[in-house]
């Protein structure tokens, strides 16, 4: 059976990066990124060489699963607990009341942004996007949690902080890596479309801090954690002291 692979990278504190943005200390760690593979059962992607290597760096949590079926409900659900029913992949924008992670950390003075590989500019609000020589969608807005809700793209200075993936290395050159961000590789490198092996090479080579093997300093300085949401077991790569999941509503595989 073919589930969601959600695959999730924590960069933490300790990172010369975070110098130009608030620092909020945190309990356990500073810095938190988070990307997300697709449709790949948990056995598979286990027994995946680049998987393994990361997974051999942390812990497993075996309690951690998606909340429904297709695709964005889950992704809605990822920043504010809830996809209100949600069960198609099709356009929609939650209503301007209903609050998100977003506001919890901009409360607290959390820096945040995210980052979508192939989006064609900042604070995109289209569908999707279109390869125009292969005629591919390469990114999609259904796999972008914050724009699905009004309360994010109905403010601009929200919309600035959602940024086609090239940006990171921008951001990290200048200083200005935030201290949460959601990043999503495109419909190829994700693995929705994809074999497992080719989707994980392009998401290492589109994020080349996740590669096993950084050259650069600053790479050098980040801790990883990955994080697989599926309706199977899921390894968790979680450095220092083991400490609780967050939050999840299981639900039986489908």
């Amino acid at each position: 059976m073919i589930t969601p692979l959600l695959l999730s990278l924590a960069l933490l504190a300790n990172f010369d990066s975070v110098s130009a943005q608030t620092k909020i200390k945190g309990k356990a760690f500073d810095r938190l990124a988070i990307i997300w593979l697709e449709n790949t059962d948990y056995d598979l992607a286990a027994g995946d060489p680049n998987l393994a290597w990361l997974a051999k760096k942390g812990i497993s949590l075996t309690n951690y699963f998606g909340v429904t079926h297709p695709s964005m409900p889950n992704y809605a659900a990822s920043i504010s607990g809830d996809y209100y029913g949600i069960n198609h992949d099709d356009m929609v924008a939650i209503p301007s009341n209903v609050s998100t992670l977003v506001d919890l950390l901009e409360d607290k003075g959390i820096s945040w942004a995210e980052y979508q590989e192939d989006m064609p500019s900042v604070g995109f609000q289209g569908k999707s996007y279109t390869n125009p020589k292969t005629g591919a969608n390469m990114y999609v807005r259904k796999h972008n949690p914050a724009v699905l809700y009004d309360s994010n793209a109905q403010k601009s200075d929200r919309l600035a902080k959602i940024k086609p993936l090239n940006m990171f290395n921008d951001d990290l050159a200048k200083n200005a890596l935030p201290q949460w961000m959601f990043i999503t590789p495109n419909m190829t490198s994700d693995g929705a479309y994809s074999l497992l092996p080719l989707s994980l090479s392009l998401s290492l080579s589109s994020f080349p801090i996740s590669s096993p093997v950084p050259k650069q300093p600053k790479y050098n300085k980040l801790t990883l954690r990955k994080q697989q949401d599926t309706t199977a077991p899921s390894p968790l790569l979680e450095p220092g002291p083991a400490h609780s999941s967050p939050p999840s509503s299981p639900t039986p595989p489908l």
